[in-house]
């Protein structure tokens, strides 16, 4: 019984290893999608701004853009030491 139960944590470990190292590979090749973005009805404003076309930045106060900046946001991924663009 102790024997199988050694080989049995000692897999489990090696399973977890080997899974933890697939999982840092593709977040650092892929990116991760961002998490704890805040819900619609947390926002009371969105602010958008693109600083290589115009240095202004746009204000959003009513429900169907708010919706929309929230439902975008979903689409951002965290790609480490990736560089900007700028």
């Amino acid at each position: 019984m102790n024997i199988n139960f050694k080989k049995i944590i000692s897999r489990s470990i090696y399973f977890l290893s080997i899974l933890a190292a697939v999982f840092l590979l593709s977040v650092l090749m892929n990116g991760m999608w961002l998490v704890g973005l805040p819900k619609e009805e947390d926002v009371e404003r969105a602010e958008i701004s693109y600083q290589s076309l115009s240095g202004e930045i746009k204000s959003f106060n009513d429900e169907r853009n708010i919706e929309l900046a929230v439902s975008l946001s979903n689409f951002l991924k965290y790609v480490p030491f990736k560089s900007t663009d700028a």
